[in-house]
């Protein structure tokens, strides 16, 4: 992981940012990013108490200043971005904040400027085989979308995105069921490769 990102997941009791899923209808739900589950870029994932798990590719923005709603678009977003990096999104079989869930991020960071975020591509590997491929424009047209819908959501709650939050777009591929034994690599373009082996 990223060395700015592996000192916020020290604590492990921390919330610091938030993942998309999808929701109810087609629309986005959000869930608060617990340190704990966090995973070690080239690391294990425990499968107990995973039922039924699978992962997806996503891209995790890193922002650099504190964005408010309502009103929030896509373009504030990339002006409060300092960094996109590929991520690993794993879950248990089910939705909303009671579903356990993992996530993995690492590869090489890259400035929003750097790369068109909807035409990025992105492989995801099964043991080798490659099973997945999609492109940044599969999360809602434009990955960090995702970001302005997530401020205007918690401007709705009287809340804000904080400098220095996680935020995982929502998966750019169909989610890879996986299993004890298993091993995943995601290869992003221009952002080089994440791996996580499944125990």
């Amino acid at each position: 992981m990223n060395q700015r990102l592996d000192n916020r997941t020290a604590d492990t009791d921390r919330t610091f940012g938030f993942r998309v899923e999808p929701g109810d209808g087609g629309a986005p739900a959000f869930r608060r990013l617990e340190a704990r589950e966090a995973l070690a870029e080239g690391g294990t994932c425990s499968l107990e108490g995973l039922r039924d798990a699978s992962a997806a590719p996503a891209l995790a923005f890193v922002t650099s200043e504190d964005l408010r709603g309502p009103g929030c678009h896509l373009g504030a977003v990339l002006a409060a971005i300092d960094l996109v990096l590929p991520s690993l999104d794993i879950r248990a079989a089910g939705s909303g904040a009671a579903v356990p869930a993992r996530f993995a991020v690492g590869g090489r960071a890259l400035a929003p400027a750097d790369t068109d975020l909807r035409t990025l591509g992105v492989v995801l590997e099964k043991n080798g085989e490659a099973l997945a491929f999609g492109a940044g424009a599969a999360a809602s047209g434009h990955p960090a979308s995702a970001v302005a819908a997530l401020v205007n959501h918690l401007a709705g709650q009287g809340e804000f995105l904080p400098a220095g939050s996680l935020v995982l777009s929502g998966g750019i591929t169909a989610p890879v069921p996986v299993q004890p034994g298993d091993a995943l690599t995601l290869r992003a373009q221009h952002m080089g490769s994440l791996g996580i082996r499944f125990v």
